[in-house]
């Protein structure tokens, strides 16, 4: 049955055109007819179907393009994509450009990435063609260029049709996995070059890996990289601008723009691995993840978190002068004393202290930080037992917790901001204050390689774990 759109509407297509371009020759009723029926055809089973037109940006109804009939003829073709939506049912304001162009339009068709092996699941995709080669596909990307109508050229894989396990994945809420920073990111240095976290499911990276060449050592064996063709991992997008911010700097360190994604692998390999002759050919450690690739020149070598560019500016707190004071080490330890979260942590250190037979050292440490005019006072309580050394099999007893107070104008210790939390191996290098609400979060090294955030209440919000496969001692 044909698509529930007048010839009227459809003249107004043919002729919405840019006012500082050449007028494109309007179509015929003859053509407008032979667009009709070639849009007809009823779409594929199991295919999202929206047969009403919707509104184009500048007003007049443009049409939408019809699923693919036959969507195993796209597989392991070469696709002209003119766009892609998670919001299935969107038209690309590219049609409109196409309005001359009858036999191009015709061909234009909708489906699912989800279907093939090749592309980004999750995604509706408007097709321009689909080619054996990809000479054919870029020719016709170049003459779609020369009308005005952006498109990339991408291979879409093998045609695996609707699987329940995608779909499912699709409607859930798969961003979760960096939530807990809401918009921030983690970001990392390789090669003199920033990479911008993008923490994603296995399915997603699999997908994305599909094509890709083989990982090439990106600045040392620690890191390896290759770039992937895509142009939007959901829901970040070649293009974006994003502000880098280093533990210290009270400025941001950056700001950049997406480049392009790539898969990187990196971790801490074996010493052996590192010693091989010939070097190796392949990753030794972790598994690959995807990044964005980020413009950003002569960034710090040093964790960084990076938000939108678009975000509110946050408060950015800056170290004090080494502090030691007396007097407010005191204060502390008595604050540090009436804390819930050092009772629980205190006895079970000391029963692990009077089980090896060692003495058990109480050690306060303080430190301050700025940003604009408030001061704070970190202030860190160690319990051991000899050197603290934990990490290697040592018999010796470490627990460590932290928080946050106000540091009033008179010296003393103030309110607290961020109650006291167990570190757990944890090391904090830095204070920034995402939202500006005065409650700062807490960057903090976990050994033996992993950043991490802490919210305002002790929570840890989320974290960028490196694999580490070196012997640790």
């Amino acid at each position: 049955m044909r698509r529930a759109m007048s010839t009227a509407a459809f003249a107004l297509l043919a002729v919405a055109t840019c006012a500082c371009e050449p007028e494109p020759e309007t179509m015929s009723q003859e053509q407008i007819e032979q667009v009709l029926d070639a849009w007809s055809e009823p779409p594929a089973d199991d295919g999202p179907s929206h047969p009403e037109p919707v509104a184009a940006p500048d007003g007049p109804e443009l049409p939408l393009p019809p699923m693919a009939v036959d969507p195993t003829q796209l597989s392991d073709r070469f696709l002209v994509i003119l766009a892609s939506s998670a919001t299935p049912g969107t038209t690309p304001d590219s049609l409109a450009a196409l309005a001359g162009e009858p036999e191009l339009l015709a061909a234009v068709s909708r489906a699912s990435s989800s279907w093939f092996d090749g592309l980004m699941p999750c995604y509706e995709i408007t097709v321009a063609g689909a080619f054996e080669y990809r000479r054919q596909a870029t020719a016709l990307a170049r003459q779609l260029d020369g009308l005005g109508v952006e498109s990339y050229v991408k291979q879409a894989g093998r045609y695996l049709g609707p699987q329940a396990v995608v779909q499912d994945w699709c409607s859930s809420d798969h961003q979760a996995l960096s939530e807990g920073c809401g918009q921030a990111r983690f970001a990392e240095v390789h090669d003199g070059k920033a990479w911008l976290w993008l923490p994603q499911d296995q399915l997603v990276i699999d997908r994305a890996l599909e094509g890709s060449p083989e990982p090439q050592p990106l600045g040392g064996l620690e890191a390896w990289s290759s770039p992937l063709s895509a142009q939007t991992i959901d829901p970040h997008k070649v293009g974006e601008a994003w502000k880098l911010y280093a533990p210290g700097s009270a400025t941001s360190v950056g700001r950049c723009k997406v480049q392009g994604f790539t898969a990187i692998t990196r971790g801490q390999p074996h010493f052996g691995y590192l010693q091989q002759d010939p070097a190796p050919t392949a990753p030794g450690c972790g598994g690959p993840e995807i990044f964005a690739r980020l413009s950003c020149k002569d960034p710090p070598d040093e964790p960084l978190l990076a938000l939108p560019a678009v975000h509110p500016e946050p408060l950015l707190y800056t170290a004090l002068a080494p502090l030691r004071d007396i007097d407010l080490e005191d204060d502390a330890k008595v604050i540090v004393g009436r804390s819930p979260a050092f009772r629980p942590t205190f006895e079970r250190a000391r029963a692990e202290a009077e089980r090896r037979s060692m003495p058990l050292q109480q050690l306060v440490t303080l430190r301050g930080f700025v940003a604009r005019q408030q001061k704070v006072l970190l202030v860190q309580v160690t319990l051991q037992t000899g050197d603290g050394e934990i990490w290697c099999g040592s018999d010796d007893v470490r627990e460590e917790l932290a928080a946050v107070f106000e540091w009033t104008q008179e010296g003393s210790i103030g309110a607290e901001i961020v109650p006291f939390h167990n570190l757990d191996m944890a090391e904090i290098i830095g204070l920034i204050d995402l939202d500006a609400d005065g409650v700062p979060e807490l960057f903090q090294r976990r050994w033996p390689d992993e950043i991490q955030l802490v919210g305002g209440g002790g929570e840890q919000r989320c974290t960028a774990p490196k694999a580490y496969c070196d012997c640790p001692c």
